[in-house]
């Protein structure tokens, strides 16, 4: 099944953005992405229109308050370690809970990486972290009786940094807490090339 991804998908009920790319190429996607920003509110109502459409969502959220800049800036991950957001991440169960519809929940994808501010370059090379707070998030959504969420691993094709510590094994949380492996491949061109 192809996906899509538009800035603000469901979002706004910005649904138009994608609507307008399937009517130019004759296509209707199955799949719409968008994410979410920690300390956000969930895209309900374009979600609900995205049911509507007969498409399922991939809501990516990341632990995370920037776009790939400021990185060793504030950081909400720590918090969630220490359960001080504990009352953000249930409300969001619950309106996740009460959409009542299958969705897919792309955790901090590509942590694997040393563009997110989750990632172990990000948080003191520690993996361990990472999974920590990946279980955290899915035991609070099990307490809040979220069982339509499809939990997705989804690591960077390519370690980067490329040291062993990196390797996104390390970072994967355990078959009880992810349902579906995804993998992105950038072209990263010379990227770390002097390593690859």
């Amino acid at each position: 099944a192809w996906g899509i991804f538009r800035p603000q998908a469901v979002k706004d009920d910005g649904l138009y953005k994608i609507n307008d790319v399937e009517e130019k190429i004759d296509n209707k996607f199955m799949v719409a992405l968008d994410y979410m920003y920690f300390g956000e509110e969930v895209p309900i109502a374009g979600m609900n229109s995205a049911y509507e459409q007969g498409k399922l969502v991939e809501l990516t959220m990341q632990i995370s308050t920037v776009m790939h800049a400021n990185l060793n800036g504030y950081n909400p991950y720590f918090e969630v370690l220490d359960g001080t957001r504990d009352d953000y991440i249930r409300e969001i169960a619950g309106i996740l809970r009460d959409f009542e519809h299958p969705f897919m929940f792309r955790l901090n994808n590509e942590m694997n990486s040393d563009w997110t501010s989750y990632g172990g370059a990000c948080i003191l090379n520690e993996p361990e972290l990472f999974k920590e707070v990946w279980i955290r998030i899915y035991e609070i959504f099990e307490e809040e009786g979220v069982d339509n969420a499809i939990w997705i691993f989804n690591p960077n094709d390519r370690n980067c940094p490329p040291n062993e510590y990196n390797h996104f094994v390390n970072y994967y949380p355990g078959n009880k807490y992810a349902q579906v492996f995804g993998i992105t491949g950038y072209n990263t061109g010379t990227y770390y090339a002097d390593v690859f």
